[in-house]
């Protein structure tokens, strides 16, 4: 197993607070053909970038999350391991130029603590082109690798990452390696250069599925702390894929403990 105290990852990207207002129905509106949602108890849990940070640092890595101070809000409605309703409070300002130069000078003064970056980009407007080239570029110049989960149309402005997690197949030269999440299917890692048509699949190792809700944030999070831990890309892809199966398997958005990865690796 890894040694993952040796992991020590920078997460930058949009911070989201995931509400959980969980609760009954017991019959239909008749005012329209609706559920009657009765709320029982709620909860607050981390969302976006900072669940990506809490995922590595609930490995016994190190995470610090930059996010530029504003916080977008998903309010989920749940039944039992039913979603009901989201509703979704989008702060979508974007980073300025003073923000940029503010990450500039972190990376400066304190980037050479961190041996690993990841950039969660949720589309919510802190990580423009130049606040992704600022970090990339900088990453790049210290030999540190960059795991990027990408958002939106403007794929370009992740130019010169090592590696990127996309939903879909899309691939030019953004980055290094491509780690294709496939949902049920797993996930399936490409060399970006040379094309490479087939890639290595990892099937997906979750035993019971209730909630895919971050498991996204799970895959590059994990894979972040292993590269940074000193696994190869396809080895932190294994782990990713193992971490996955476990938060599935939970209803909301969660992480996978190290001891959970653990008993995972022993059973697969």
């Amino acid at each position: 197993m890894l040694d993952f105290i040796k992991a020590k990852v920078l997460v930058v990207g949009d911070a989201i607070d995931d509400l959980y207002y969980f609760g009954r129905v017991d019959r239909i509106c008749p005012e329209a053909p609706v559920p009657v949602f009765v709320p029982e108890n709620s909860e607050v849990r981390l969302g976006g970038a900072l669940n990506v940070e809490a995922q590595i640092n609930a490995l016994g890595a190190y995470a610090a999350c930059l996010y530029g101070g504003k916080r977008s809000r998903k309010s989920r409605y749940m039944s039992g391991n039913h979603l009901l309703l989201r509703v979704d409070e989008d702060d979508t300002r974007e980073a300025t130029e003073e923000m940029v130069i503010k990450m500039r000078q972190f990376l400066a003064d304190k980037g050479a603590f961190f041996n690993a970056v990841v950039i969660s980009d949720y589309a919510k407007g802190f990580v423009t082109p130049e606040m992704a080239q600022a970090v990339i570029g900088w990453a790049r110049q210290h030999n540190i690798p960059t795991i990027v989960d990408p958002k939106g149309s403007d794929w370009g402005k992740y130019t010169g990452c090592t590696l990127i997690c996309p939903n879909e197949r899309e691939r030019q030269l953004w980055s290094d390696q491509v780690l294709l999440k496939r949902g049920p299917a797993g996930l399936q890692l490409f060399d970006a250069q040379p094309y490479d048509q087939t890639g290595v699949i990892i099937p997906a190792k979750a035993k019971k599925v209730y909630d895919v809700t971050g498991a996204g944030d799970t895959v590059v999070a994990v894979v972040a702390a292993a590269m940074a831990a000193g696994a190869t890309v396809l080895e932190a892809a294994q782990l990713a894929a193992l971490a996955a199966g476990v938060v599935v398997g939970k209803v909301g958005t969660a992480v996978c403990t190290l001891a959970e990865l653990e008993d995972a690796i022993r059973n697969s």
